[in-house]
């Protein structure tokens, strides 16, 4: 959900800079942790192909997808997770699914997010009314996760972007779901425009709210599928 779909020359320089300094230096701190992991390299790639994958088909025709972010958080743990969000972002970005130049924002978002859902998951998991029953876990700490980066997005984007070109673009896909659904034709004007805080507050907040429940759903009944049937695949240390 926290996924940015910005193309290129929305951001400003000093974002992008910024950011993919930052993705560096947690990259290169992720590559000591992970370069002597027996099976690293295969667990990653597995968890990036339905991160791909997931990210490639909107939910239910709504225009916002599931990451599978806190699910791969929960699996691999946030090290390994996080070289599954920088490598998926980053074939989504040579397929034209954003812009090369968000791969960093995206990748400190949703690494923020896989990191936050792994450290919840083992935390609540510990709690004897849920050790029994780790997709209810799964569930707070994919939701809980998915807000957090939701709001990281939306603050980040609208700090960035004070005349709203950057938040603009993020709507538009609201707008024009908007537009198919008998709601007419709707212009993109700068963010907070009446047209677009109304689209907002009628149509965004809605579909996001769907979109969190659905992708939490599905978490929720993975997480709780693989502890039945391969339990050391979760990773709950």
């Amino acid at each position: 959900m926290g996924h940015i779909h910005l193309p290129d020359g929305v951001l400003p320089p000093g974002l992008v800079v910024v950011s993919f300094v930052a993705c560096g230096i947690v990259l290169a701190m992720a590559n000591r942790r992970l370069h002597a992991v027996p099976g690293a390299a295969f667990r990653i790639a597995s968890m990036c192909s339905i991160m791909v994958l997931s990210m490639s088909v909107p939910i239910l025709l709504l225009p916002v997808h599931a990451n599978m972010a806190a699910f791969a958080g929960m699996v691999l743990g946030g090290w390994q997770a996080l070289v599954a969000v920088f490598t998926a972002n980053l074939i989504l970005a040579f397929i034209q699914h954003g812009g090369i130049t968000v791969v960093g924002l995206n990748t400190l978002v949703l690494g923020m997010e896989a990191a936050l859902a792994s450290a919840l998951f083992r935390r609540v998991s510990r709690v004897a009314a849920v050790k029994s029953r780790p997709a209810l876990g799964a569930a707070v700490a994919t939701l809980a996760s998915l807000l957090a980066s939701t709001a990281l997005m939306i603050v980040t984007l609208a700090v960035s972007s004070p005349r709203g070109s950057a938040m603009s673009a993020v709507t538009e896909p609201f707008l024009r779901h908007s537009a198919g659904s008998g709601g007419g034709a709707l212009s993109v004007p700068a963010f907070g425009a009446p047209p677009v805080a109304a689209a907002l507050l009628r149509l965004a907040l809605p579909v996001l709210a769907a979109g969190l429940a659905i992708e939490t759903t599905i978490t929720a009944l993975l997480v709780g599928f693989l502890s039945k049937t391969r339990p050391s695949l979760i990773n709950r240390r």
